[in-house]
């Protein structure tokens, strides 16, 4: 039975995602149980083949020339309180079980996302809401109108069967959404997944294979585990640093993206003059790709005279990736604006959603590569000054297995033909 890696993992080569994302999350409602969120999550998987191409059963029978799919992905993700549910067919995966969830804000607000890690929650979150609920879904397409339909229709979807079953099996709990900036940037104004895993490592680095899978977790094979972090960057506090101080926190060049080798005398950031090479602008230019990795500061060879890489240790780039390869994610981040009702009117940020083939490498990263120790002695700010958590998850994605209607369905189903009811969609 073939087992792949769900669409929505942007992994193979000139496999690019769009520009826009909707991410919804769900909670299962009132004395639901396996068999009706799995009939549910039928009738949504069944939606979701149609929209994809174009297709809403409120305009079924629109001329094809008139629809528009939009390169629309889907992908599925379970929590764990989901392996809780009555019915349940499977035990949550031990790797999973083992990492259970971020720890909880403070009563007050705010509080570290983990014990001991400076990454934290905004001050107004007393809720993280991502860390119990049921299911995420990830909705990925060329513009907002493809994602943001995606949820209305998911929407009007669960209420038909509020309608017809009397209870909700699943209800929307949550909806974020996102976008990918043209320059390749971020909104602190740096280039944005500048190191991120060549196109060979990503299967890799995302698939679940079989080492140290126990018998009763081989249905996993090919999944995967998705972790979200909505950050919110304090923008207003970023702009009234100099660019040179935002350099030496990020550990590059803000114009060419082009890593700093050290600090002079005069307290200057030194970027690399190899980079970027000739004829180009920028590090995401071909030919630069060897400076995309970060040098290890602290630990540089031939470094030029009065020039040190001391105060770099606590940059960025030095920080989030202080691991062996073993310990690589895949990053997907979409950048995202949302109005509020206090100065400056607005709230910017990133969702950050990376996949890997363990928990254990997102909880690795932000223990260590956040540490509180990490950064004693230094009396620079440090980039988790500049941004906070809004909300924060992590998801089992399940294969997409050939011959079953969607992923995760032997959670609900002894078998894919064991149906307690028919699809209604489209009837």
């Amino acid at each position: 039975m073939s087992k792949t890696v769900q669409e929505g993992v942007y992994y193979k080569h000139n496999h690019r995602p769009g520009n826009s994302l909707s991410i919804a999350f769900l909670k299962i409602g009132k004395d639901s149980n396996a068999d009706l969120v799995g009939n549910a999550l039928k009738e949504l998987w069944t939606m979701y083949s149609e929209l994809k191409k174009g297709i809403t059963l409120e305009l079924k029978g629109l001329n094809e020339n008139n629809l528009t799919h939009g390169n629309l992905t889907v992908l599925i993700g379970y929590g764990h309180e989901m392996f809780s549910i009555e019915g349940n067919k499977k035990t949550i995966p031990s790797d999973f079980d083992s990492h259970r969830k971020f720890d909880d804000p403070d009563r007050k607000g705010g509080g570290p996302v983990l014990d001991g890690s400076r990454l934290s929650y905004s001050h107004d979150i007393r809720l993280n809401h991502a860390a119990s609920d049921h299911l995420i879904l990830q909705f990925i397409g060329d513009n907002e109108f493809i994602t943001n339909r995606a949820i209305v229709e998911t929407w009007k979807l669960l209420s038909s069967l509020k309608r017809d079953y009397g209870d909700y099996s699943l209800v929307i709990s949550r909806v974020y959404t996102g976008f990918r900036r043209q320059d390749n940037r971020g909104w602190l104004g740096f280039h944005d997944g500048v190191s991120n895993l060549a196109t060979e490592e990503r299967l890799g680095t995302v698939a679940i294979d079989s080492r140290g899978l126990s018998s009763q977790d081989n249905w996993i094979m090919n999944g995967t585990y998705l972790s979200f972090f909505r950050l919110e960057i304090y923008l207003d506090q970023w702009q009234k640093k100099k660019i040179e101080e935002q350099e030496k926190m990020i550990g590059r060049d803000k114009i060419t993206g082009c890593p700093l080798i050290g600090i002079d005398n005069n307290g200057e950031p030194v970027k690399d003059i190899r980079c970027p090479v000739a004829g180009t602008l920028d590090i995401i230019e071909r030919g630069n790709e060897v400076f995309r990795n970060n040098p290890i500061h602290g630990n540089q060879q031939y470094q030029p005279r009065n020039i040190s890489d001391k105060e770099l240790i606590f940059s960025h780039i030095n920080r989030a990736n202080p691991f062996p390869y073993s310990y690589r994610i895949f990053r997907q981040g979409f950048e995202y604006f949302e109005p509020v009702e206090y100065y400056p009117g607005f709230r910017t940020g990133l969702n950050f959603i990376s996949f890997q083939n363990s928990p254990s490498k997102i909880f690795k990263i932000i223990k260590e590569g956040f540490s509180m120790d990490t950064i004693r002695g230094s009396s620079m700010n440090v980039l988790e000054d500049f941004f906070s958590v809004r909300s924060a998850g992590i998801f089992f994605v399940p294969p997409q297995t050939n011959g079953y209607l969607f992923p995760g369905e032997e959670m609900f189903f002894n078998t894919s033909a064991n149906y307690h009811n028919p699809v209604r969609y489209l009837r």
